[in-house]
């Protein structure tokens, strides 16, 4: 049962204490140096929530791969694209838990969700300029990931779901305040 898997994750998280953690999927891998470098940046950013990087995905048997080099994000860019800060995301595991971790009932979108809290809480995001994590091919969204993300959107009413090839994009539907103001 997924939900059971997240609340495993979540008693993983917590029994860890960790400072800083990365939800990892079967077969990425990480830069041997990975660490050091979010080290470093969680050094330089003491007040930081969450650390990301850019990230590629390794194309078949070819040796090569498809980089994702991420851009300043903006505030306003994550109240319509969750997607776009990837999967090369480093949580502040005390933070995590001060908003309540994340919650089972959004596997499938765990992050996405959990980073609609941290932005209400005004927390620091911090960019990691290269690449950090190596991700294997992913299919297109499965219908089950995509009720998750509408299950996203009804709680978070001003905004609707829209799906295309790997990416679900939050759109805002009405003019009210935001999450995020």
């Amino acid at each position: 049962e997924d939900i059971g898997q997240a609340r495993l994750m979540m008693q993983c998280i917590e029994e860890s204490k960790a400072d800083w953690l990365m939800l990892l999927k079967p077969g990425d891998t990480l830069e041997v140096d990975a660490g050091c470098a979010l080290l470093e940046a969680a050094c330089k950013h003491s007040d930081a929530a969450l650390l990301y990087a850019d990230e590629d995905t390794l194309l078949s048997g070819r040796g090569e791969a498809d980089p994702l080099f991420k851009p300043v994000i903006e505030r306003e860019t994550l109240r319509y694209q969750l997607e776009v800060l990837g999967d090369a995301v480093a949580l502040h595991g005390p933070t995590l838990l001060r908003l309540g971790g994340l919650n089972p009932s959004y596997d499938g979108a765990l992050i996405p969700e959990y980073i609609h809290r941290l932005m209400q809480s005004e927390s620091k995001l911090v960019q990691i300029k290269r690449v950090l994590l190596h991700k294997l091919p992913r299919p297109a969204v499965t219908p089950s990931v995509k009720l998750v993300w509408e299950r996203l959107a009804e709680d978070y009413a001003q905004y609707t779901v829209k799906s295309e090839k790997h990416v679900v994009t939050l759109r805002q539907t009405t003019t009210s305040s935001s999450l995020f103001e």
